[in-house]
């Protein structure tokens, strides 16, 4: 085990500056750190961009001794990679499967000072695209999944 790898397990990734992740993301990949750790393969898909978050990723498995195999879909693309049977995803095969959707992926908002009723039957219309793309994905191949919530950026 190289010493620069030893440095990365001693890690304490959560007190890093993002700038310094990247520094040790950058360094993972030109040397090719961490190939002989047991390796997860982990698909991420987004509504916005997912590259800062990926880096921050692999940096933070490896510095726990696991490498990521990280699959990273295009933008805006989590329906389309899910419910495409032949998409790279689906081919992928990931052991966990990340979505971070966007407030934008909402189609409609209750009116101002809606009655709770209609803001209930949005909320579940959401909760039921979401399951059916889980079930979907995982009638593909089954994968724990992961999903944040609507991030506003």
């Amino acid at each position: 085990m190289n010493d620069q790898l030893k440095d990365l397990f001693d890690l304490q990734t959560e007190q890093l500056e993002y700038t310094e992740l990247l520094k040790w993301a950058r360094r993972i990949e030109k040397q090719n750190l961490g190939s002989e750790c047991p390796k997860l393969k982990i698909a991420v898909l987004g509504s916005s961009n997912t590259q800062f978050f990926t880096k921050i990723l692999q940096v933070s498995l490896l510095s726990k001794q696991i490498q990521a195999e990280i699959y990273e879909g295009e933008y805006d693309s989590i329906r389309y990679e899910i419910l495409n049977a032949n998409s790279e995803l689906v081919a992928f095969k990931p052991e966990f499967l990340i979505l971070l959707p966007n407030i934008r992926d909402l189609t409609y908002f209750p009116a101002i000072l809606a009655p709770q009723d209609k803001v209930d039957l949005m909320i579940q219309d959401v909760v039921t695209y979401y399951q059916q793309l889980w079930e979907s994905i995982n009638q593909n191949n089954p994968c724990t999944i992961l999903q944040a919530n609507m991030s506003c950026l």
